[in-house]
């Protein structure tokens, strides 16, 4: 009879293999799935929004116990 480590050993080397594949090919295909191009587009494009209203940031960083940020002025 073969031992615990040479069990686990050998589930790990192939189910676990295996499982792990279909997990990340679950993961990529759920992340570029078409319908979430959309969502994605928007959560990228924040950082280059530009709030003119500066008081409004430092209240609402205030808010959120954050320390607000100065823009950068160019």
């Amino acid at each position: 009879m073969q031992d615990t480590y040479s069990i686990l050993r050998y589930f790990a080397d192939t189910w676990g293999l295996v499982g792990l594949n279909l997990f990340f090919a679950a993961g990529a295909l759920w992340a570029f799935r078409p319908s979430a191009r959309r969502l994605y587009r928007n959560a990228a494009s924040i950082p280059l929004e530009r709030s003119d209203d500066l008081e409004a940031d430092v209240k609402a960083a205030e808010k959120h116990d954050r320390k607000p940020q100065q823009e950068a002025r160019t």
